[in-house]
């Protein structure tokens, strides 16, 4: 009906012109009073479709403007054919659609109360590809990197411009009061052109006008429905895809009429790509040949030919496959590149309720580009358009939460809380500076948390960790980051606490629900996690796979994840934790799971629907290998374990109430690790080469283990002794531990360096009594004598025996003792053990016999050999043949059983 206005205002009168002017008019005034409405206290659904109606409403208006601006005269003019247009064709009794020379049949087929993605001219171009491809019964074929709209636009392509009837009811009912009956009739009139129903053959208007000017008026309506309606089913490709299941794929969209749009289309392997071309030819010639039935894969099948398939593709990416040539033929490809992110954040934010929305969304495009220019890059950094609509999502909750406050400073907020957790600290600064050149003179007051930050504190004192502000600051980060997206990234290196992060924010969420806060806040719901290392597994055991003997369907561990939390209907949160590296093989995957679809495609075609109470958490160290797609799918969390250190770690280690000790004798280790740890950490840092890279903490914590199995294990020292004797000793044992905590992961080169070193660092301690003979590598501490010794000492002496084969003969050396000592020392603390080193050098040996020599002492050795081929199954199976059965789904053993 919007294009009956528009066609009226270009066919009667003499000056078309001005007639357009008014339709201009009539457009900004409806728009003024909509976004009116929305400021107001309104339900949910009722905001969502003004929402729409204002996305719509904001494209027709500049549709308007670029006809009045371009002196458009004609309905015949490129500028008005352009544009989608519905026609009812009185011939046909039935809803048509056209744009340009394309011309297709309304569907009919309800979509729902959902969200319109902002219309721009990149929106329009893909319209005006994709109408101009069903018209000649080929497929679209939008490309671009990610985030460019390309599956989006094409689901909205297919039900765009929907009727919005119970969003006008609304609004005349808020608004009727203050306006008089003829003022009403003309606002009637413009939302007549929107309020139609249609019931498969016949279009009524069904409305009820009160003659009372103080009346609320009220529309009804006899069926709602949609405007170019078509079931859209959209795929996420894989490469476990197969023939057999396209064709099953496609025999339903040529019954049934429906379109899909196949996510990621050139991740399909070659050899199928190629007969997926075979099975659309057949389709496209069935369809050109008007035939109600057809033959395809062997059977017959009806034909419905407003049935369409479209591909979306991100060129350039790893794992994907160029198309052949046959398959290119059958779709018409177009580029999609940069959306004009200004445009769309002043249409969203305008239907957010924000009046000043154009000098907001400058300003905040400004500052994605001054980001994008001006700071670090990084893997896990995307300012594209899923981070700007993550920003509007969060202005929008802002700004109904606070409709008092200034709307540059809602935005503010918005732009600091969104994109804060994901950034460096050196970033972090930066970017605090641009906030402040482009919104001058603005603070934003800290938020209290309140009851939510004690919460997390007392959480994290029950799980027995130190209370430090960075680590409640992530948590809250993480909880606001998850209100936005629900799909997040915990990133950053071992030791900063991405685990005990989400640990925390579920324990904080489930105790405020127990304490009776979830009745104010939703979002305190108790919280059930699931977490699995998706790298441990094949693919197949993962997502699923079929048996190629039987062809029966089996889930894998992730689809079994999600199909039990979608079966939970409850309210509680479900959280499916992905702990594990991040690659191109396996998260591509999860495209669909990670976007607005929020569905789990599957090999053997099943898509589970994911609800709200559902997020999939990924605990990362880096995205190095993660492709574009991946990144600007997930809010993103940064957590840096130089922001947290190791002294919380160590603050919890010697809290240990097991450790019994004096306070005196406590204050004076402590005051040993606080002076000399640091140094030793920052030296090896700059100066000496790691044979593998290790974080601080972990340093710091085998300092910590191996100090506590030489002071708490049977055979240490007496801890009730005098103090000053007792203390010499202890110091001589933390020198000991420091040495090999922070300097058994050296190159053999650097050894000396950092012994010097740490003898040079440690003779300001009188307490500590080093060796004269040789460097601190070369001997231990002998708790008799309270001093160290030479390992030539325990060395034990080689005794042939003839009966021993010749390759499985070891001769005891200073190397095997001083390792098999250190191994030991950690495995009487259960703490795993890694030897690191260049082939030949005896790792394997040593750990063998020093595993044997355990047996004595209750230890059950179980040796694994890996190799290129091993895989998960094939490892689980030679662990469990060492178990023993205790109970149907329990195994176990009486003793200690040790895996090498």
């Amino acid at each position: 009906m919007w294009c009956k206005d528009c066609t009226e205002c270009l066919t009667t009168g003499t000056d078309k012109v001005t007639n357009m002017k008014g339709a201009l008019q009539r457009s900004i005034d409806n728009l003024t009073n909509l976004a009116a409405v929305v400021r107001q206290e309104i339900p949910k659904l009722i905001r969502n479709i003004l929402g729409a109606k204002i996305t719509i409403d904001v494209h027709l208006r500049d549709i308007c403007s670029e006809l009045v601006k371009k002196q458009v005269e004609s309905v015949n003019e490129f500028e008005w054919l352009k544009q989608l247009r519905y026609y009812w064709d009185t011939e046909l009794d039935n809803c048509v659609i056209r744009m340009s020379n394309s011309y297709y049949v309304y569907g009919y087929e309800y979509l729902g109360a959902s969200m319109r993605l902002v219309i721009t001219p990149l929106t329009d171009k893909c319209y005006l590809c994709l109408m101009g491809a069903l018209q000649l019964d080929l497929g679209g074929a939008p490309a671009g990197p990610a985030g460019t709209g390309k599956t989006e636009t094409t689901k909205v392509c297919h039900g765009h411009w929907e009727v919005l009837a119970a969003g006008m009811s609304y609004i005349l009912k808020s608004t009727s009061i203050f306006i008089s009956k003829t003022c009403f009739k003309s606002r009637l009139l413009f939302f007549q052109s929107y309020v139609c129903s249609f019931d498969g053959r016949t279009r009524s208007v069904s409305l009820a006008l009160c003659s009372t000017a103080v009346r609320i008026f009220h529309l009804q309506f006899q069926d709602l429905s949609k405007a170019l309606a078509k079931q859209c089913v959209v795929f996420n490709c894989s490469e476990s895809l197969d023939y057999r299941m396209m064709g099953k794929f496609f025999s339903g969209l040529s019954s049934t009429g429906a379109w899909c749009c196949f996510d990621e289309f050139n991740r399909i392997d070659i050899e199928v790509l190629s007969v997926i071309a075979q099975q659309l030819l057949t389709i496209r010639n069935a369809k050109a040949q008007k035939l109600p039935k057809f033959m395809f894969e062997g059977r017959e099948l009806k034909l419905n030919p407003s049935c369409a398939a479209f591909i979306t593709m991100n060129p350039g990416y790893a794992g994907r496959t160029e198309l052949p040539d046959n398959l290119k033929a059958l779709f018409r490809p177009f580029a999609m590149m940069v959306p004009d992110y200004t445009l769309i954040a002043e249409v969203i934010l305008y239907s957010e309720g924000f009046e000043d929305s154009l000098t907001l969304a400058h300003k905040m495009t400004r500052m994605y580009a001054l980001c994008s220019e001006q700071l670090s890059q990084q893997d896990h950094y995307d300012f594209g358009m899923r981070a700007v609509k993550s920003v509007l999502v969060m202005a929008g909750s802002l700004k109904r939460e606070n409709p008092d406050k200034r709307e540059d400073v809602v935005l503010l907020r918005a732009l600091r809380d969104s994109n804060l957790p994901k950034f460096l600290h050196d970033d972090t600064i930066l970017f605090q500076a641009i906030l402040q050149d482009l919104f001058p003179g603005l603070e934003i007051p800290e938020h209290d948390y309140g009851v939510f930050s004690t919460t997390i504190e007392s959480c994290t004192v029950a799980k027995n960790l130190q209370v430090k502000d960075c680590v409640t600051t992530k948590v809250i980060q993480f909880f606001e980051t998850m209100q936005v997206r629900h799909g997040v990234m915990l990133v950053g290196p071992t030791g900063g606490g991405k685990t005990a992060c989400y640990e925390i924010l579920a324990d904080t969420l489930t105790k405020l629900h127990a304490d009776g806060y979830g009745k104010k806040v939703a979002d305190y719901r108790p919280v059930r996690t699931k977490v699995l290392n998706p790298k441990a597994v094949t693919m197949g055991e993962l997502y699923g796979e079929f048996n190629l003997l039987t062809m029966e369907w089996k889930d894998g561990l992730l689809a079994t994840a999600v199909r039990e939390a979608v079966k939970d209907t409850t309210e509680d949160h479900k959280w499916i934790i992905n702990d594990g590296p991040v690659d191109a093989l396996w998260i591509e995957n999860m495209n669909t799971v990670l976007d607005d679809n929020k569905m789990l495609c599957l090999a053997n075609s099943e898509r589970i629907k994911l609800n709200n109470t559902i997020h999939m958490v990924f605990e990362v160290q880096d995205l190095a290998v993660a492709s574009p797609a991946t990144v600007s799918r997930c809010g993103m969390v940064y957590i840096d374990e130089s922001e947290l250190g190791w002294r919380p770690m160590f603050g919890t280690w010697i809290s240990n109430e097991n450790f019994k000790w004096k306070q005196e004798t406590k204050e004076y280790v402590s005051n040993l690790f606080n002076t000399y740890v640091d140094p030793c950490l920052k030296y090896v840092t700059k100066n000496l080469v790691e044979a593998m890279p290790q974080v601080p903490i972990s340093k710091v914590q085998t300092v910590a283990l191996l100090f506590e199995s030489l002071v708490f294990s049977p055979g240490g020292p007496d801890l009730q002794s005098d103090p000053l004797r007792l203390h010499c000793l202890l110091a001589t044992i933390f020198a000991w531990c420091l040495t090999w905590g922070v300097g058994g992961n050296l190159e053999e080169q650097c050894n000396d360096k950092f012994d010097s070193y740490v003898k040079d660092l440690l003779s300001d301690c009188p307490d500590v009594k080093l060796s004269i003979a040789g460097d601190v590598y070369s001997c231990y501490v002998d708790m008799g004598r309270k001093m160290m010794e030479s390992w030539d000492k325990i060395t034990p002496s080689f005794k042939y025996d003839h009966e021993i084969p010749y390759f499985d003969l070891m001769v005891p050396t200073i190397d095997t003792t001083r390792f098999g000592y250190l191994m030991e020392k950690m495995l009487s603390l259960n703490r795993p053990v890694l030897f690191t080193g260049p082939t030949g050098v005896g790792k394997s040996v040593i750990a063998k016999q020093r595993l044997y020599d355990l047996g004595d002492k209750g230890y059950i050795p179980a040796f694994v050999n890996f190799s290129a081929q091993t895989n998960s199954f094939r490892t689980q199976e030679i662990i469990e043949n060492k178990l023993e059965k205790k109970r149907k789904n329990i195994l176990g053993y009486s003793n200690y059983c040790t895996l090498f």
